[in-house]
């Protein structure tokens, strides 16, 4: 994000938060829910920091592929 670009919301970043840890939980009726709210209140920045911490803390690959 550059210095000149605002700052997420609140809200936003608490819908973050609550669907990087519904995700990791696995608690897919929350997940949807969640995901129902972001996208009537997100941006492009706030879905591409929810893509950033959705890919850390990741497992290491296995090597398999589901599919």
């Amino acid at each position: 994000m550059d210095a000149e670009e605002a700052p997420l919301a609140t809200g936003v970043e608490v819908l973050i938060n609550s669907i990087v840890q519904a995700v990791h939980c696995g608690d897919d009726v929350r997940i949807r829910m969640l995901l129902e709210q972001f996208a009537q209140q997100a941006d492009v920045d706030a879905l591409l920091l929810l893509r950033t911490r959705l890919n850390e803390n990741l497992p290491p690959a296995t090597g398999h592929r589901v599919g």
